[in-house]
């Protein structure tokens, strides 16, 4: 007759099974718990990066805008909007030869457009001729403070006349401004004659407009036509 299991082995054997069963239930929340943390990381890992790429994003274009802008930020200008600026130059007086009754000297003439911060925004027209006339550039006072680094003439000198020039709706760097208060520009000084300079703010956005600018001095008859399409 076998001799029967004690009732030691059989307790200790039952212990070992319900342990074992127990330890499998364990492990199998634990490596649950560890798979819903590892989503539970996974996903707010996707969420944080989401979150700075927008957030980075956002920057780049606000930076772009305000380089375009002059440090402004809004919507650009449409990519059809120019301001077209007209302009007469009529002489007060004859000169020559430093005193009246000569020819009339043709003036420097510098137009531009100015932000509201009154940075320059870009030189429209600059009428000298270069290395003959330099040493009076600076008789075009506030244009010449204002264009330290580049004074390059877009033609030499003018007669008295009626003129107009156009801005197409672009800094120096040739990229679109942002839309929004800027100033327009015109400064004239000659040898013998009066200085003028007319200096109006405009708005330039979606809206066109024709305004007149004050005169100053020689300069008159002065107008600013916008248009966006």
């Amino acid at each position: 007759m076998p001799s029967p299991t004690s009732r030691f082995s059989l307790v200790s054997r039952r212990a070992v099974l319900e342990g074992a069963g127990m330890a499998a239930v364990l492990g199998l929340a634990a490596c649950a718990s560890d798979e819903q943390a590892l989503r539970g990381d996974t996903s707010r890992a996707a969420t944080a990066g989401t979150t700075a790429s927008a957030a980075s994003t956002a920057r780049a274009t606000a930076a772009g805008s305000a380089a375009a802008g002059g440090g402004a930020t809004g919507p650009l200008l449409p990519a059809a909007a120019k301001a077209t600026i007209a302009f007469t130059y009529a002489a007060a007086t004859s000169s020559g030869g430093g005193g009246k009754g000569g020819v009339v000297r043709n003036p420097y003439i510098a137009v531009w457009i100015e932000d509201a911060t009154g940075r320059l925004v870009k030189t429209v027209a600059l009428w000298y001729l270069a290395g003959k006339g330099d040493e009076w550039l600076n008789e075009l006072a506030r244009y010449y403070s204002l264009a330290s680094r580049d004074r390059t003439p877009t033609s030499g000198t003018k007669a008295p006349g009626a003129y107009t020039l156009t801005w197409d709706g672009t800094d120096s760097s040739k990229s679109r401004v942002t839309a929004g208060p800027y100033h327009v520009c015109l400064e004239s000084a000659r040898e013998h004659g009066p200085y003028g300079l007319v200096r109006q703010a405009v708005t330039f956005g979606a809206t066109p407009f024709t305004t007149p600018l004050d005169p100053a001095q020689e300069l008159t008859a002065v107008t600013v036509t916008y248009a966006v399409a």
